[in-house]
Order: C-alpha cells, then structure tokens, then sequence
C-alpha cells in the first residue's frame, strides 16, 4: 500500500521539472537568437527563468531544472535559433544528436 503524506506537496516535488522528469538539479543556459527571442521572452517557461538581453536582439535564457532529458527537446525544437551554453554535457548530446541526423538526411 502506498500512503501519502500529511506534508506532500506534488508542486514542491516537482518545482524544479521542466514538466515531469526528475535527475540531478542542472543550471541550464542557453542562447537564443533574435527571431526566437520575442516568442521565449513572452511565455513563462519555468518558475527560475532568468532572461538577459544583450544589444544585438539576442537573449541569454537561464533556468534550474532536474534533469536535462525534456529541455534537451524543447531547445532542439529551435533549430539553428538556440544554442546550449550550459552544461557541457547537454551541449554535447545536442552535437551527437545533430550529428546522427546529419547522417540519416545526407543519405
């Protein structure tokens, strides 16, 4: 059986989910460019976010969350109008995943 407790949240619990998975608490930073900028600085995406502009229409989005599975897709849906800063190893999983696509469209 399976009791809850008087003091669970499910908000609090997942505070830190970019919607439902849960890992290891990541800073996640990405850039994106100007013609994506507008449509990222209209939504609240997370409840960390932090959005920095700079001079050129591009923006610097930042957000806390618990695992990088979801985000990872999220981005990637920009295309060429984002680019992982932060962490290394997101920004790496995005060039091998880039990578494989590459292959399947140059055949």
């Amino acid at each position: 059986r399976f009791k809850i407790q008087k003091n669970y949240s499910a908000k609090e619990y997942m505070k830190n989910s970019w919607n439902v998975f849960r890992g290891e608490g990541t800073k996640v930073r990405i850039i994106f460019k100007k013609e994506a900028a507008g449509f990222i600085k209209e939504t609240k995406w997370h409840e960390n976010q932090q959005i920095e502009d700079f001079p050129n229409g591009d923006i610097a989005f930042t957000v806390y969350v618990n695992g990088t599975a979801e985000i990872k897709s999220w981005v990637m849906g920009f295309g060429n109008k984002a680019k992982v800063v932060e962490p290394v190893s997101l920004k790496e999983e995005i060039k091998r995943e880039i990578e494989a696509l590459n292959l399947i469209y140059s055949e």
